[in-house]
């Protein structure tokens, strides 16, 4: 009888087994049909964006993506291999058939070695420690994406963190190889070392567009096919470059314009002064007027002073630093940014008639922002004579849509230095004037000063929203969803302009995270033991029970 029993129960393993294997077997087959997976973080960091799954569903053709990689790569540079895989696995399976992938190892192909660098695919030296020591080796980790004659390169890969953007921006590149031009119209500063300068934001802005830094004096004509113009309005603009603008915005072009109203005075100290500049005159015309004021915030970025020989940081309300509620939740340039500090920065407001126009608040401080007015006091040190009455949020970038009135109607055309002259004439040959368009783009941002070098340094956030507002306008919202899903820091809004509430809700969330915390855990431990003492003597006494019975 035992025996029987025992040949049933194996009988019944062995068929048990054999299920289970059959269900993991289509369960295999299909999950290779079916491309699933779960990505519980807040913005599906580890998921290629619906941008992304949007720009493989309509590429409608094979796109080649080869993938260089060397095989014997140290073993961080290894893991990187395995994340990139990952990443154009998934990409194959939203592409719908339309991209194609291979990973090639060059390393012992001296001809392919010569191929790639002429491509711009480098073999490059990889370090890792062993046995104490720092060895050096070289391989490759690039990608080639290719469509037709149309190719793109990544020369290579340090890391994923962009590798969906970059992947994305090719794919988009090779598909439309039509220039995407951005005239910037300002002095041209791209010394890497110049901190007013300008390097780390062309650099970025030139590998998806061709920009053209123009001298305010050299801007005569816009050329229509041009994708966007953004004015530098930290020098003044002649009167022709203002023609320009205007009527390459009347032509139905798209423009941005970063402006202050404030200017500092770095060999006076902590000191500035109001300015009155060519581009406010161009911008009242439209119907926005930036204030002679300077904002400040009780929501603020940190900055580094000087006092003699010391330095230190402190929080800096002339610095604002506009966090998720500050964007507005409509546009998609922006509703998905968590950051943004704008210094030395004021308030912007519609003024006139905005019919047959759309106007959104791109940006605006917290409730507990101010104003100030001349003379300027930027001492981060100085007592705020403030009350809640003087409390009162400020909007500091504006997107403007539609009707526009050119600035120019009915006055003269400003001359053009550059107009070859009538023979026997001083005068230019005589222009036709666009006087107004109904299909304009037009984005104001109250600071210049948010871009350059050193506060891209500083706050790398800012570089994701001027990027996220020139996709927006130049080429659309494909690669904005991808860029802003990068978490940056969600400061705690304290509510009040108090200082000695502020320190008390700092103190309280001090005591909160270092104290509170472990002893919710003790206290968790020793419910959980009392739970199992109460658990086992229930126990025990239900075993004496039954051996009494």
């Amino acid at each position: 009888m035992a025996k029987r029993h025992i040949v049933q129960s194996s009988t019944q393993s062995v068929t048990l087994i054999i299920l289970l294997m059959g269900i993991l077997f289509f369960i295999n087959i299909l999950s290779y049909r079916l491309f699933m997976r779960a990505d519980l973080t807040e913005k599906k960091e580890y998921t290629v964006s619906e941008s992304t799954r949007n720009v493989l569903k309509s590429l409608g053709d094979i796109v080649n993506v080869t993938a260089y990689f060397s095989q014997d790569l140290p073993p961080y540079h290894a893991g990187i291999r395995t994340q990139v895989e990952d990443l154009l696995s998934e990409y194959a399976a939203y592409s719908e058939g339309n991209l194609n992938i291979e990973f090639v190892d060059p390393s012992a192909d001296e001809e392919l070695k010569a191929r790639l660098a002429r491509m711009g695919i480098p073999e490059v030296p990889l370090g890792e420690i062993k046995r104490d020591k720092q060895v050096i080796s070289m391989g490759f980790m690039g990608i080639a994406i290719q469509y037709g004659d149309n190719g793109e390169v990544i020369p290579f890969i340090r890391n994923i963190s962009n590798l969906e953007y970059d992947l994305t921006a090719a794919l988009l590149k090779v598909k439309d190889k039509t220039e995407k031009i951005i005239i910037w119209v300002g002095e041209s500063k791209t010394d890497q070392q110049d901190p007013e300068g300008h390097y780390f934001l062309h650099e970025e802005l030139n590998k998806t567009f061709v920009v053209r830094p123009m001298a305010p004096a050299q801007v005569t004509v816009i050329p229509k096919r041009t994708s966007l113009v953004i004015v530098d309005g930290s020098s003044d603009l002649p009167d022709r470059a203002l023609y320009a603008i205007d009527q390459y915005l009347m032509q139905d072009g798209k423009v941005i314009v970063l402006t202050d109203r404030v200017t500092l005075n770095p060999d006076q100290g902590l000191s500035a002064a109001s300015t009155d500049q060519s581009i406010h005159g161009l911008l009242e015309s439209y119907g926005i007027s930036i204030a002679k004021e300077l904002v400040a915030d009780r929501s603020n970025a940190m900055a580094m002073f000087n006092s003699g020989m010391v330095r230190f940081r402190l929080p800096y309300p002339f610095w604002p630093k506009i966090g998720r509620l500050g964007f507005s939740p409509d546009n998609p340039a922006v509703n998905q940014l968590e950051s943004l500090v704008l210094p030395w920065t004021s308030p912007l407001s519609i003024t006139g008639q905005v019919d047959g126009r759309t106007v959104v608040p791109l940006v605006e401080t917290s409730e507990v922002s101010w104003v100030t007015r001349e003379p300027f006091d930027l001492n981060p040190q100085q007592k705020w004579d403030i009350t809640e009455d003087d409390l009162r949020k400020s909007i500091l970038a504006y997107d403007l849509t539609g009707r526009f009135i050119s600035y120019f109607s009915g006055k003269p055309i400003p001359k053009d230095p550059s107009a070859p002259l009538t023979a026997g004439e001083e005068e230019e040959t005589e222009e036709e004037i666009d006087s107004s368009t109904d299909q304009g783009r037009l984005i104001v941002v109250a600071s210049t000063r948010f871009i350059t070098n050193q506060f891209l340094s500083l706050h790398p956030e800012n570089m994701m929203f001027l990027q996220n507002i020139v996709d927006h306008l130049a080429i659309g919202n494909d690669l904005i969803g991808i860029r802003s899903r990068q978490v940056t820091d969600r400061p705690l809004s304290f509510g009040t302009t108090d200082e000695k509430a502020v320190e008390s809700k700092k103190t309280f969330h001090r005591v909160m995270g270092t104290v509170m915390i472990p002893i919710l855990i003790v206290f968790f431990g020793l419910a959980r033991t009392a739970m199992r003492k109460q658990a086992k003597k229930q126990r025990e006494q239900g075993s004496k029970e039954t051996h009494h019975e």
